[in-house]
């Protein structure tokens, strides 16, 4: 009788051993997942704040070559220097 129970809890614990194994391939693979698509997103945000930024200088410098472009005498200046200190 002991023999057939022994058998019965080793088969058990084989099939238990069997399905841990099945879920954490499934959980392995979820979390690859997860991972794939963080850094998609990451990468999808990063090329959008330097897309954002390359914008930004450059709107930043042809302000900048406007104003310049706008000052052709020293009390041009001065006076461009005065409004920019207020």
């Amino acid at each position: 009788m002991r023999r057939g129970n022994a058998a019965k809890i080793y088969k058990a614990a084989a099939e238990t051993r069997k399905k841990e194994l099945e879920i954490s391939k499934v959980v392995h693979e979820l979390e690859e997942k997860k991972k794939r698509i963080a850094l998609e997103l990451h990468d999808e945000k990063v090329e959008k704040i330097i897309s954002d930024h390359d914008e930004a200088l450059e709107k930043a410098n042809d302000n900048h070559l406007r104003l310049v472009s706008d000052i052709d005498s020293a009390e041009e200046a001065t006076q461009a220097i005065k409004d920019r200190l207020k």
